[in-house]
């Protein structure tokens, strides 16, 4: 390994003072020589040998401390190339040119090569080429300003693999004063993965918060237009501005052409727009986002419309606008679909699952507030109509054929209409305040003996509804009444039918009193008789179920199409009871009866009849009271018709949608599968069934859930190997509908003893491949009918890619897992390397403080000429400026200094004075003041009254 420059220095140093004083040596040795060819006298002799062998003891215990501190200095040395190679960074020296000169074991493991490899090789063939011009360019800043550079690359392994390295790099003279880059190296790649996570989540929150704003924009907008056309372009225009879609209309779906017609947009491509035929059915212009939001009535996204297969039909018009996603959003409020929010954006993916969310709430919104604005004009409406109607009603008062009055509770007359006054002969301002007796010319009121003390008869029929009326406030309808009136000079009897009711106007009540001659109708009553017959054929004749019954609920008519339709053993019902009819009719139908009996009509638009003999109808039907010749309710019709069928697709649209919404939000395939087990087993008389899987790697049928079965029935018929005819008959594909379920499979003898009587086997299939078995099977039916066995295969059809869907969760949940794992693994790594680097330095700094400056101070202290103190001041120097915790720390606040700057700030901290600063680093004094002044100049002292020394130990 090439020792660094300083330690080889130091070593050449000595080398040459030690032949230094060899040659010394010599020389007095042969000057020595040269006199002991003289003659000497034995006293001349004597000093001089005392004083060689004093002066041979002292060159010896030299030569022993020389050699002491060379082993010293060389052990030192073996240290510190165990640190520099073992570090835990990357230490580089690279050339002029760019060359590898030297480098440590960390070094080449970061890289990935050996060590030898890397010598001599350019630098930069490690660096990603996108980060060439980085580098050249920090590189040439280093050599040109001296000053340290810091920087980020991506960096590139022997092995390709890439890897983020965080550089430090100064430049320094070598052994033959060149210059040369000395570089640190270390792998940031985990921090530069936890600072794209960061700021990828910091992305989504604003993200998030900008639709939140545009959302509150658009809740503005909700909130102000009264007008629906004008609040949904305005909706368009909010979410345009705030948000920029390249544009957002909105759609309203006819139900008649199944077309999609836009009523608000806003951004470009408007007439484009209007050029495209977009629907809501099954064809090619139904299969876009807004036609698949209204059908299915849920969100649909195409991140990647130009190559989406269903977006082809409008793919070139709408991809020249620069539009590459597209979202569709029903408006939906209380299952009424108003219409559909589609929103197009300019960049793929743009509708992620948060963003969905939020404008599927903002389309609630929509809907929502569309609905309240037709709320308030119908409110609007319906006053507007009470106005209508109550002027209405002033006019029918007015101009209604037969007699109107209102009466007070005294039993006089408030008010009458034109009839009343026509028929009572009187001047209609003389009317009000009169009894009606007074003013029908009564006789008995009248002519009696008393009339001026009692001016109305107690027994008038008019005045007693009237008053009964007003204690009971229940009103009369149609009562019979007879008044004898005077008509010129005749008395005349009057056959009247007489109504009273409550009229109430704030805190004044008054009887609405209604009376119709039935004088001429009651000569019609026979002639109406002789056509109850001709209407009796004509009610039993009626194409509807209808049937009319007394008080007592007996049969008076009825259809034929009533018996036919509820498959009734009599032909002639009239007589029967319609409870003995039909005995199973709840207690809740006849209390329907009693109250259509007491006068109210009822009404229901779907109501279960189950039958005695265990079939179920749905039937709509309706309930009214019928009146006799009297007034008086004589009995009741009832309407029915059957919607059975209807209510079976009614229930299998909603079983289908449950179960969508269920599959939508699980992402566990057992639970999935149980979902999709417990709504097909919704379906009536369908009581057990079961789902197997198909094992992806043998293809082997296994039951994962079940229902309505014995436990041993299931574990028996839990799993079936492949190529079994069970398996066999899953994979061919087609449903099979059995009375004896797998009967040609050699099951027949367990199916029979667990009592099962229908079965169903429908193959769950995604991409044409088998994925799963759906089982179903009944205790009842002696099959499956064929209404049930259509929904089943259809709900079969949705299945499979909820299958796929999910096990590709569970694959993407397991690998997260791993990573999971993975990065907990890497943490504990990266926390014991920072343990091991603190030991590392703790160790070299208590040897050097230990091992190497007592000993430095034992040569300051010994006689030494002034090159000897300068080279021993170098090498303390060096020694605190790897050793001392100063050097390490003051990187971090001193960057901006330069390595010269560093070096004269430690010495300053030290307390050495700037002769002695200058005479250590071999600078002039002058220099010394300059740097001096630089450091204070860049730690920010300039004009402050602080003392340098003071202010850099404060760093430490």
């Amino acid at each position: 390994m090439t020792e660094p420059d300083h330690g080889r220095k130091k070593i050449d140093g000595s080398m040459e003072e030690s032949a230094r004083m060899r040659g010394l040596a010599e020389e007095r040795a042969r000057v020595f020589e040269a006199r002991e060819s003289e003659t000497f006298s034995p006293e001349e002799v004597r000093p001089a040998l005392d004083k060689l062998r004093v002066r041979q003891v002292e060159l010896e215990m030299q030569n022993e401390e020389l050699l002491r501190r060379q082993a010293d200095l060389d052990a030192s040395r073996a240290r510190y190339c165990d640190l520099y190679n073992l570090a835990p960074v990357g230490y580089f020296t690279i050339s002029p040119k760019d060359l590898v000169v030297e480098a440590n074991l960390t070094a080449a493991t970061l890289l990935g090569t050996d060590r030898i490899a890397l010598l001599k090789r350019p630098f930069y063939s490690f660096i990603h080429k996108k980060d060439y011009a980085s580098y050249f360019f920090y590189r040439k800043l280093l050599f040109e300003t001296g000053q340290r550079q810091i920087f980020e690359l991506r960096m590139i392994k022997a092995g390709g693999e890439m890897f983020w390295a965080r550089l430090e790099a100064t430049v320094t003279l070598n052994e033959d004063d060149a210059s040369v880059c000395r570089l640190v190296m270390s792998d940031i790649t985990a921090h530069k993965r936890a600072e794209l996570a960061r700021q990828t989540e910091e992305a989504r929150v604003e993200h998030v918060n900008d639709l939140l704003l545009a959302i509150r924009e658009v809740g503005t907008v909700l909130n102000r237009e009264k007008d629906p056309l004008k609040l949904l372009g305005a909706v368009c225009n909010s979410l345009v501005q705030t948000r920029g879609y390249v544009m957002v209309w909105i759609g309203r779906p006819e139900a008649g052409s199944k077309r999609v017609v836009p009523v608000a947009h806003s951004g470009v491509g408007a007439e484009l727009l209007k050029q495209c035929l977009i629907t809501w059915d099954e064809n090619p212009s139904g299969q876009g986002p807004s036609g698949t939001a209204i059908r299915e009535r849920r969100p649909a996204v195409f991140d990647d419309a130009a190559n989406d297969p269903r977006f082809a039909l409008w793919k070139e018009p709408v991809t020249a606008l620069g539009v590459v996603s597209i979202a569709s959003v029903p408006l939906i409020y209380r299952e009424r679909l108003f219409g559909v929010l589609t929103l197009e954006a300019d960049r793929p993916h743009a509708f992620d699952a948060e963003e969905l969310l939020l404008l599927s709430g903002l389309a609630d919104d929509i809907a929502r507030r569309l609905q309240s604005l037709e709320d308030e004009l119908a409110r609007r409406q319906a006053e507007k109509e009470v106005g209508v109607q109550k002027e209405i009603l002033e006019k029918i008062f007015e101009n209604a054929p037969y007699i109107m009055m209102l009466v007070d509770k005294e039993g006089r007359v408030l008010k009458v209409n034109r009839t009343c006054v026509d028929f009572s002969g009187r001047p209609e301002h003389e009317i009000p305040g009169l009894f009606p007796g007074q003013v029908f010319n009564c006789i008995n009121s009248l002519d009696g003996l008393e009339w001026t003390k009692n001016p109305q008869c107690s027994n008038c029929p008019v005045l007693t509804m009237v008053m009964h009326t007003f204690e009971t406030e229940q009103s009369v309808y149609n009562a019979e009444g007879r008044l004898t009136v005077r008509k010129g000079s005749a008395d005349v009897a009057v056959d009247v039918l007489i109504s009273t009711t409550m009229v109430k106007d704030g805190d004044s009540n008054a009887v609405l009193v209604t009376m119709i001659d039935i004088t001429e109708h009651k000569r019609t009553a026979e002639a109406l008789r002789e056509n109850e017959e001709r209407l009796r054929l004509l009610f039993e004749h009626a194409p509807v179920q209808l049937a009319m019954f007394d008080r007592e609920m007996r049969y008076l008519s009825v259809s034929r199409k009533w018996i036919d339709d509820y498959n009734l053993p009599y032909r002639d019902l009239r007589g029967l009871s319609h409870y003995e009819v039909f005995p199973e009719i709840r207690e809740e139908r006849k209390m329907v009866h009693r109250r259509a009996l007491a006068g109210e009509v009822l009404k229901a638009e779907e109501d279960r009849f189950e039958r005695a003999d265990g079939s179920v109808q749905w039937l709509r039907w309706e309930v009214r009271p019928w009146r006799n010749a009297a007034g008086a309710i004589g009995g009741i019709v009832i309407f029915t018709k059957d919607i059975t069928e209807l209510r079976k697709a009614r229930e299998f649209l909603r079983i289908e949608r449950d179960l969508a919404l269920k599959l939508g939000s699980t992402g566990d395939l057992v639970e999935a599968m149980q979902s999709l087990l417990e709504a097909c087993l919704e379906f009536e008389k369908l009581d057990s069934g079961g789902v197997y899987l198909v094992e992806r790697q043998t293809g082997a049928l296994k039951l994962i859930c079940y229902r309505g079965v014995t436990d041993g029935f299931a574990k028996k018929l839990s799993f079936f190997e492949p190529g079994s005819p069970q398996t066999q008959f899953a994979m061919h594909g087609e449903p099979g509908y059995l009375s004896k379920p797998f009967c040609t499979l050699g099951l027949d003898d367990l199916i029979a003893r667990e009592g099962l009587t229908a079965f169903a086997a429908i193959p769950v299939k995604y991409n044409g491949e088998v994925v799963a078995l759906l089982n179903l099977g009944s205790h009842v039916l002696p099959e499956i009918p064929r209404s049930i066995r259509f929904a089943l295969e259809h709900i079969s059809g949705h299945i499979g890619g909820v299958v796929a869907r999910v096990r590709l969760a569970d694959t993407i949940k397991a690998q997260s897992a791993d990573l999971k794992e993975a990065n907990v693994a890497l943490k504990l790594l990266l926390k014991q390397r920072e343990l091991d680097r603190d030991e590392l330095e703790e160790s070299l700094l208590t040897n050097v403080k230990n091992l190497v400056l007592p000993y430095l101070e034992k040569l300051k202290k010994s006689p030494l000429d002034s090159d000897q103190r300068n080279l021993l001041g170098i090498l303390h120097t060096h020694l605190l400026e790897i050793a001392s915790p100063f050097a390490k720390r003051i990187s971090a606040p001193l960057l901006g200094l330069t390595p010269m700057e560093i070096r004269v700030a430690d010495l300053i901290r030290q307390g050495l004075g700037t002769k002695e600063i200058s005479e250590l680093l071999r600078i002039s004094d002058y220099a010394v003041i300059f740097h001096r002044q630089n450091i204070r100049n860049k730690l920010g002292l300039t004009g402050k009254k602080l003392n340098l020394q003071t202010y850099l130990n404060t760093l430490l």
